[in-house]
């Protein structure tokens, strides 16, 4: 598939080859402003545990540079009791030079027709602002609102730096950052029989939680320790933090979390948080190690991606979070066959880590 514009240049659609690292990181620094680390591209791209049956990368190729990017990181996706290879579409990208000239559009229906030529029933995205207006013609049908929630760790360091270099007012600022955090940890000190420990990688107690727990969403991708060692353990560069819950030697649950930010301000976002879906002791457990986590490291508040409107957001609330800016579509892709019914947000468990927002 070939397009020129006007008499300039062309551009021709086509999948990845080995060596385009190179070329995607070019294109990504004309687009973002910043360096795209080849290992992470390969990693979530390139190297992943599962594939399509079709090429999961397409660009379009101008000669001397790329004008366009798109893909889908493949994963397993529990619906009902089938287990589907799916994917998860993101890294578009315009070079500056050919917008406004269908590259976008091309690009994403030539990865579409594919996918649906080998019989990828859907895709899941999360498109951005950048994108919003192109994805109708792409496909993309939204189910929910994920939207982000927000609590201080440490409210004093959150006021100006003015505020903070008056020693009084800054005293004062901390204990009254204390009492509001003992006021929100109230809901989260009953944690009963449940201990939980940080674990480096997960083994096949993780299989074992999977297996209790995967009849608790009708859909979501799939939980298992192989997930979460590529997901989290093998991620190039993101430092992630998992907790396991235990109750009576056996799995309740875990967190996974992660902390970005320098010394001036540092923030804790959870990416993933699964447990059953009334199991308040085990996620009050968790929750309460996880900010314990997050404070120690040195943050300053805490972020997580999720529904408002499902159970565990109702638990995090009382605990202190609040709507914070920033949503995003929860979308299903439409492959020329039947989409799932999953607009009810209690249907689908999704957070942040199922995606490359964090």
């Amino acid at each position: 598939m070939q397009k020129k514009v006007g008499e300039i240049r062309a551009w021709q659609v086509r999948s990845y080859v080995p060596g385009d690292e190179e070329r995607v990181a070019r294109l990504y620094q004309a687009v973002y402003g910043r360096p795209l680390s080849i290992d992470q591209y390969r990693w979530k791209l390139v190297e992943t545990p599962w594939s399509l049956p079709a090429p999961n990368v397409w660009m379009a190729d101008a000669g001397d540079r790329l004008a366009g990017h798109y893909a889908a990181t493949p994963l397993r996706f529990k619906l009902g009791d089938e287990l589907l290879t799916i994917g998860h579409t993101g890294d578009a990208m315009t070079h500056p030079e050919f917008r406004r000239q269908g590259v976008f559009t091309t690009v994403g229906l030539a990865a579409h027709e594919a996918w649906a030529a080998a019989g990828v029933p859907f895709m899941v995205g999360v498109p951005n602002d950048q994108w919003l207006s192109r994805r109708a013609p792409l496909g993309y049908r939204e189910q929910f609102r994920v939207v982000w929630l927000w609590r201080p760790l440490r409210p004093e360091r959150l006021l100006p730096r003015r505020f903070r270099q008056s020693g009084a007012l800054h005293r004062l600022a901390k204990l009254g950052g204390r009492t509001w955090t003992a006021l929100w940890n109230l809901p989260l000190r009953r944690t009963g029989d449940v201990t939980v420990t940080a674990v480096d990688r997960p083994g096949p107690i993780f299989d074992t939680l999977w297996q209790q727990l995967q009849g608790e969403y009708p859909a979501l991708y799939v939980r298992d320790r192989a997930w979460l060692n590529y997901r989290y353990c093998e991620a190039p560069g993101y430092g992630y933090r998992i907790l396991l819950a235990r109750r009576r030697e056996g799995p309740a649950g875990y967190i996974v979390y992660r902390i970005t930010g320098d010394a001036e301000r540092s923030s804790g976002w959870i990416v993933d948080f699964f447990t059953a879906a009334d199991d308040r002791t085990a996620q009050s457990a968790l929750l309460q190690a996880a900010l314990a986590g997050m404070g120690a490291a040195g943050a300053d508040t805490a972020r997580v991606l999720l529904s408002p409107q499902v159970p565990l957001a109702r638990m995090l609330r009382r605990a202190g979070f609040w709507r914070a800016r920033g949503e995003f579509d929860a979308s299903l892709v439409h492959l020329e066959q039947p989409l799932p019914d999953l607009s009810a947000p209690e249907s689908w468990f999704t957070m942040a880590g199922d995606y490359d927002i964090i």
